[in-house]
């Protein structure tokens, strides 16, 4: 209701967002715990299991609508016994797999989020939970640069905290390693014009304020950049959330005033906008239309008011205009 109101900020309604997501995956990862130890005689908890959210969820940026990303990881030295049968790798993929159906399963009421796994090493083919060491192995040797990209935002949410802050004290150097700045602009432009094309496509009718040229992504993508450029050598910008490290960026002189400004104002307006699209039509879209006639109610829930000029018109306007100075600063920097 707040956050309807406008009586709290936009990053201060996605914190809120994400504390009821990290309650949830707790209270799902204690009850798969529960029964599966139930079935297999064990003790209810799994020690050195762990959740870490990665994306929006662990850099503390949740909307409405939003996809939960995660992944399961367990220590070697802290896991438990496993039952009969069983080994440990196999106990921890079925609590796992209960956890996700618990937040997944459909009933009347509908379903809590939907889970995304597929950033674990072998994506959507490899193991649910994977020991520490099979992620340490594959960021050395074969993680992808949007791989790193999507573990600066990630902390861990539920389960075991101790096994959580290895997982991330053994991946900071492996995360922001050195790296030649010419490569790593050109993976990340690369990766951007991918998503644009397979994701973000807009036509005469809609933009994509998410995926679409100068959207969402084009503000995460530059502020990764350069947290992943100078994150090596300055500790302080390793920062999860994309606001965060935007202000961190600025504040260590990464950043002019003059990009800062437009970065921040544009990221703000935008993550309002998406999560009042999705309230509005009850659905997880970024699609919004380029009729200003249509746009009437939304731009009203966004604060603005006819006069002279119509407020979805006005709205339309300001989209318009930040996005072309989002597109041009993201050219810039990454172009060099």
């Amino acid at each position: 209701m707040a956050d309807l109101l406008s009586t709290i900020p936009s990053p201060a309604a996605s914190r809120a967002l994400s504390r009821l997501a990290d309650v949830c995956l707790r209270a799902a990862l204690r009850l798969a715990m529960e029964e599966t130890g139930k079935r297999y005689h064990v003790g209810p908890v799994a020690s050195g299991l762990a959740i870490i959210g990665v994306g929006k969820l662990g850099g503390r940026e949740l909307t409405y609508g939003s996809d939960l990303d995660i992944l399961f990881l367990f220590s070697e030295d802290r896991a438990i016994a496993p039952p009969t049968g069983l080994t440990v790798f196999e106990y921890y993929n079925k609590i796992a797999e209960k956890t996700i159906s618990y937040l997944t399963t459909m009933t009347r009421e509908g379903f809590l989020y939907r889970v995304d796994t597929r950033l674990r090493p072998g994506g959507s083919k490899g193991p649910l939970a994977q020991s520490l060491t099979a992620f340490r192995n594959y960021y050395a040797t074969q993680a992808r640069t949007w791989e790193r990209q999507a573990l600066i935002n990630s902390r861990c949410v539920a389960g075991d905290r101790t096994a959580g802050r290895e997982f991330s004290h053994s991946l900071l150097d492996m995360i922001y390693q050195e790296t030649n700045e010419t490569v790593l602009a050109g993976d990340i432009r690369a990766m951007r014009k991918r998503m644009e094309e397979e994701r973000g496509k807009e036509d005469s009718a809609h933009y994509n304020i998410k995926q679409g040229a100068g959207g969402l992504v084009d503000i995460e993508f530059l502020v990764q950049f350069l947290q992943l450029v100078h994150g090596r050598k300055d500790r302080r910008v390793r920062m999860p959330g994309t606001y965060n490290a935007l202000c961190a960026l600025r504040k260590r002189k990464l950043l002019s005033p003059e990009d800062y400004q437009i970065m921040k104002k544009a990221f703000l307006f935008m993550r309002q906008l998406e999560s009042r699209m999705r309230m509005a039509s009850n659905q997880s879209t970024n699609d919004l239309t380029r009729d200003p006639e249509k746009l009437t109610s939304l731009s009203r829930r966004m604060g603005y008011v006819d006069d002279s000029v119509p407020a979805g018109q006005k709205l339309l306007s300001d989209y318009e205009q930040m996005r072309k100075e989002v597109r041009s600063l993201f050219d810039r920097v990454l172009r060099g």
